[in-house]
């Protein structure tokens, strides 16, 4: 008579190999399949003053405003575009290009912006209210990240590179497309300008 241990290892040893192979086989597939590119939502601004009035208004301290930072300017060289939308005076650019994927094979475009953070305004420059301007010439790689950053120029000289250049390290461009492939775009320019309004 066969024992039941030397019938049950065997067969669970079968059906753990199958459970492992399935589960193995479907985490693949999840894994495998190519991420669908959706446009994200317009989301508009909330209103986050307190709906109730507090019980004991002598108990509340008053609250020190922040001081106000300037936020420097930014200006583009080269012809103005329509693809930069400015939302309720704060300066969020939004753009929305069609994902490379559905591109048709002979369409040729070049970079376009997608995320531009505002430099940060040097805290010795703004102490001393300092204004002035810096010049950038960049390279927009075929990923959109934007690489090889050198000043040409900037006045006063030295006090805004380091934002500027931090800043522009830091933006994603659409990248320049030729004949259905993404490719890098160099010589870029751009102005960034710093004033205390």
């Amino acid at each position: 008579m066969v024992s039941t241990n030397a019938v049950r290892y065997p067969v669970s040893s079968v059906v753990a190999v199958g459970l492992m192979a399935a589960v193995f086989l479907g985490l693949f597939t999840i894994i495998s399949q190519r991420p669908t590119m959706v446009a994200a939502p317009v989301v508009e601004r909330f209103d986050f003053t307190p709906k109730i009035k507090p019980r004991d208004p002598e108990r509340i301290r008053p609250v020190k405003p922040d001081p106000i930072v300037p936020r420097p300017t930014v200006v583009l060289s080269g012809p103005p575009t329509n693809d930069l939308v400015i939302v309720d005076r704060i300066d969020v650019l939004t753009i929305a290009p069609a994902p490379l994927t559905e591109l048709p094979s002979r369409v040729d475009s070049n970079p376009g912006p997608l995320v531009r953070p505002d430099p940060e305004y040097p805290r010795m420059a703004m102490a001393r209210g300092i204004e002035g301007w810096v010049e950038l010439q960049f390279t927009v790689s075929g990923s959109g990240a934007v690489t090889d950053v050198v000043v040409i120029d900037a006045d006063p000289k030295g006090v805004f590179d380091g934002a500027a250049t931090k800043a522009l390290q830091s933006w994603k461009y659409a990248p320049r497309v030729r004949e259905g492939h993404a490719v890098e775009q160099r010589g870029m320019r751009v102005v960034l300008r710093f004033d205390l309004d």
